[in-house]
């Protein structure tokens, strides 16, 4: 009986809280539901702006082009057939659907299939390829002459290449196909495409140069270097060897070790040409790596400028020293639009100088 009022005092407290815990239940009921709510709310942007997500999350790719291996296209120069440039004025889906798939092939890689210049090969560019939806900043220009320029001639500064490969008329469906991607742009009228035309004889046809591939080009070069100096040597050496009547080859001969490395050591330092010091010098300088002997120092003053007049006579005669003239397969018009090489090649697509008309 004793414990009666402790019971009824903890019965009173728990009461008590029972009557707080009441009270409390709607503030945090309103409080799970905002929780609730803004769950759902950032699930919905998630799932709305998923793209835009992943692709910000993922680390572009970075392509190793060093290893990156050209496609080899050889291609025969050609004549180009006239263009109607009134097809163009008002293009049509014929000119519009060969202008996509174009673009496709040439330009999205860089600036997105969608002309927004935010291609997967672009990522890396600084600054970065043109976005088509945008007037702003346009370095040649958004004009009809404009464009065809800078696809005649690349910009270089912004790592946009030529593409003078292409036949005028894929060029100018490109164009038209770009400037459909923005409205702003203005239209096209026969005017401008007549001064177009006058620029770059686009009624009259054009030739389009010889192409091949860069790397190919290199390995010709390089294999045009290594053969011209071969010959050059050869030359040189049966000219040597077959001297027999004359005493300075029999001199040169004698302070030889080694022909070929004697020979291809003094065509690689030309300094010893200036004058006959320069060439004791040379030669006495590690003789054995040059491929002369050590007891060429033995010879007398005169002896020297006999040899030194001597083997220089030769390497005049045979330009040992002059630049091996690349061939004619190597005169060529680099793909796409490097025209670093051509010569003796031209093309009708080159613009006019109109200002001496005037």
């Amino acid at each position: 009986m004793s414990d009666l009022p402790n019971i009824k005092e903890n019965l009173e407290e728990n009461l008590d809280l029972y009557e707080k815990a009441r009270k409390a239940l709607p503030a945090y009921g309103v409080f799970y539901i905002l929780i609730l709510a803004l769950l759902v709310v950032v699930g919905a942007f998630y799932v709305m702006n998923i793209n835009y997500v992943t692709r910000m999350s993922i680390a572009p790719p970075v392509y190793d082009t060093t290893k990156a291996k050209p496609p080899q296209v050889f291609k025969r120069g050609t004549l180009s057939p006239p263009v109607d440039v009134k097809l163009y004025v008002n293009p049509g889906a014929l000119v519009l659907d060969r202008g996509r798939e174009l673009y496709v092939t040439n330009c999205a890689s860089c600036h997105g299939d969608q002309g927004n210049g935010d291609g997967v090969a672009g990522v890396n560019l600084n600054p970065r390829p043109r976005n088509f939806h945008s007037l702003e900043g346009w370095t040649n220009g958004y004009t009809i002459d404009a464009m065809y320029k800078t696809l005649q001639e690349g910009i270089t500064t912004r790592g946009m290449a030529s593409y003078s490969n292409l036949p005028p008329s894929d060029r100018l469906a490109i164009i038209e196909y770009i400037r459909d991607f923005n409205p702003a742009i203005p239209n096209t009228t026969i005017t401008d495409y007549q001064t177009l035309d006058a620029m770059y004889n686009l009624t009259k046809g054009s030739l389009e140069p010889n192409m091949i591939p860069v790397e190919s080009a290199i390995e010709r070069m390089v294999a045009d270097y290594v053969n011209g100096n071969e010959l050059k040597m050869d030359t040189v050496r049966s000219k040597i060897v077959n001297d027999k009547d004359n005493p300075d080859a029999q001199l040169f001969k004698r302070i030889v070790r080694n022909m070929d490395k004697a020979l291809t050591s003094l065509m690689g330092n030309s300094k010893w040409n200036e004058n006959e010091n320069e060439f004791v010098n040379f030669i006495m300088t590690n003789p054995v790596q040059n491929g002369f002997r050590p007891e060429a120092i033995s010879l007398t003053p005169d002896e020297w400028t006999r040899v030194y007049n001597y083997i220089k006579g030769l390497y005049s005669q045979y330009n040992m020293f002059a630049p091996v003239p690349v061939s004619a397969s190597t005169i060529i018009n680099l793909t796409p639009g490097t025209d670093t090489t051509k010569t003796g090649t031209t093309t009708s697509t080159q613009p006019k100088d109109t200002t001496a008309k005037k």
